[in-house]
């Protein structure tokens, strides 16, 4: 049975622009933890081009980008996210 802190993830979507397509990947991430009985997440979505520090900050070099905090160790997704049997095995390496 899993720890009750590994059933709490801390997830950043990296994205640039709050068009229709950042919009959707945010919504398929929030309801991929949710399907996954994640509630006790926490999913920030960074715009890249309202703070593009952030890019140099968190490493990031493309976009779309997730890195999931926590649990740790932390890991990173880049790229395509349409996957979600994809996404979700890396989310819960």
């Amino acid at each position: 049975m899993a720890d009750a802190d590994d059933r709490q993830f801390s997830v950043l979507l990296f994205v640039i622009g709050d068009d229709e397509g950042a919009t959707s990947q945010a919504d398929a991430l929030k309801s991929l933890l949710f399907e996954n009985e994640h509630s006790q997440n926490v999913l920030r979505v960074i715009d890249l081009s309202r703070t593009p520090e952030d890019a140099l900050t968190y490493d990031i070099l493309a976009i779309p980008t997730i890195i999931r905090e926590q649990p740790k160790p932390a890991v990173r997704i880049v790229g395509d996210l349409s996957d979600k049997n994809r996404v979700w095995s890396l989310l819960t390496r």
